[in-house]
């Protein structure tokens, strides 16, 4: 209802100013009929406001209607329950720290003490008996040796010890010398043997008396360790005891 008295007003409002308007249009173009569009808008004018006030008196007597009517239409709704409080949180149990196992305890051992009585005459045998030990045993080394000062076996083994150095030394100046003139046709040639050969050692170091014992099957690394050995002197006289005659491997290899 309030939609249809809204188009109708609107509608007449809208006439209302198209005659007046025409009315406004009539009278700037034809001067001399002024009075009479003058009573025209004038009648156009009561007449809307005749018309404007009908449909605010029909408004305002059917607004109470339309309201009951609408609040009959309206279904009763259930009222909206109130949400239920969120349980609360359970608290959380603060973490136990493990324990510390104790350490144990230890147990002070007693010191006790010796007694001082009877300690001094102790010491005074031990240390009388000590050199006397030291003595005899001196004694029977140097019998046993044939030496009364008892120095036989330190000078032996001195002396063996010595021995095996030399040799050492010696056996390494050959296989250097040996490698220092190894043909170099046969390097080439990539051919490699071991020969033996006997030597002697003079009183000045020098290695004497030369021979091959064993061929190693090839004429010139022969002849190489020859020459090599009778190249080698050393630096110090042989030590006492040294053999007369040794017998000495020499290799000839490419690595």
């Amino acid at each position: 209802m309030k939609k249809n008295h809204s188009r109708i007003g609107f509608t007449l409002s809208l006439l209302a100013h198209t005659g007046v308007f025409a009315g406004i249009w009539l009278m700037v173009s034809h001067p001399s009929t002024r009075p009479a569009a003058e009573d025209v808008s004038s009648i156009s004018m009561e007449m809307m406001a005749a018309i404007l006030e009908q449909p605010a008196v029909a408004i305002a007597a059917d607004d109470p209607i339309e309201e009951e009517k609408i609040e009959e239409l309206l279904p009763e709704l259930d009222p909206i329950p109130e949400p239920l409080p969120e349980p609360p949180k359970p608290k959380a149990k603060p973490k136990e720290e493990p324990k510390k196992p104790e350490k144990p305890k230890e147990k002070v051992k007693k010191v006790v003490k010796a007694k001082e009585k009877g300690k001094k005459p102790q010491e005074g045998v031990v240390a009388k008996a000590i050199p006397d030990a030291i003595q005899g045993t001196k004694e029977q080394i140097g019998i046993k040796n044939g030496n009364p000062n008892g120095t036989g076996i330190s000078n032996g083994t001195s002396s063996g010890g010595m021995i095996d150095v030399y040799r050492s030394q010696l056996q390494k100046s050959l296989q250097r010398y040996a490698m220092n003139s190894y043909p170099k046709r046969e390097q080439l040639m990539r051919r490699a043997g071991v020969v033996t050969i006997a030597l002697s050692v003079d009183s000045t170091g020098q290695v004497v008396n030369v021979t091959i014992t064993h061929s190693s099957g090839n004429e010139n690394l022969d002849k190489a360790a020859v020459r090599a050995a009778q190249s080698v002197k050393m630096k110090t006289a042989p030590p006492a005891g040294f053999p007369n005659r040794l017998t000495v491997p020499i290799r000839f290899s490419i690595d």
